[in-house]
């Protein structure tokens, strides 16, 4: 079994009980060529947060919206949504752009001009989102519960909102709000750093390395010597 992060396996876990068969954690990766479109653009210096995850619930990006709007920095930033999603009257701000459904090449190049990705969700496991916006050099901003955590280290902020850690097991789970005090401490611990205290260094996201991982767990389970 390969699980796409330590969150993944957790909850697998959880659910299913202790796992006996061979198994291994291994990101997702993007094209090798991601890497080498990151230095067309100046990083840091724009104006632009960046919200482009899917309309989940989990996502929250309404609340991310909400937020924004609600805070002294649509005074000074913009907020554009890269996806189409439920309109809501905060989205008529005049911070708030509606960029709707993009082409991969569009919006590689909004990550690259943003000055950081916003992915304040509940949870995720392994977010290629969030993957993209690392390699090409744009610092991701995102809460602590879930795999996303796992996959910033130097590369953007994890902010404790202090959500619970979601039940799987519950036929329905409620979707805890983003409560705006750790929006604003997301943002504010964000714009506390300069560009040089980024690390988007990370040839473990790339699509090469990530099937030499794949091939070389194969090859072990195939020859029993895992």
């Amino acid at each position: 079994i390969i699980f796409q992060s330590y969150f993944s396996k957790f909850v697998y876990e959880k659910i299913g009980g202790r796992i006996t068969v061979a198994n291994k954690i291994i990101y997702n990766g993007v094209p090798d060529f991601f890497a080498k479109e990151k230095s067309a653009i100046k990083k840091n210096t724009g104006s632009e947060f960046l919200i482009a995850s899917r309309p989940d619930r989990v996502k929250r990006v309404n609340d991310m919206v909400r937020c924004f709007v609600n805070s002294r920095y649509s005074a000074h930033y913009r907020l554009v949504i890269a996806n189409d999603v439920e309109v809501i009257p905060e989205m008529d701000h005049p911070s708030v752009t509606l960029a709707g459904r993009l082409t991969p090449v569009e919006l590689r190049r909004r990550i690259l001009q943003a000055k950081a990705l916003l992915h304040l969700g509940w949870y995720d496991w392994c977010p290629n989102l969030v993957i993209e916006s690392i390699v090409l050099g744009t610092p991701v901003i995102c809460s602590g519960v879930g795999g996303t955590a796992e996959l910033i280290k130097d590369s953007g902020i994890v902010v404790d909102c202090r959500d619970p850690e979601p039940d799987f097991l519950s036929p329905r789970t409620e979707v805890p709000r983003l409560r705006q005090h750790c929006f604003n401490q997301a943002i504010e611990s964000f714009l506390e750093k300069s560009s040089k205290d980024f690390d988007f260094y990370r040839p473990e996201f790339l699509m090469s390395n990530v099937a030499s991982k794949y091939q070389k767990f194969y090859i072990a389970v195939a020859e029993q010597n895992f």
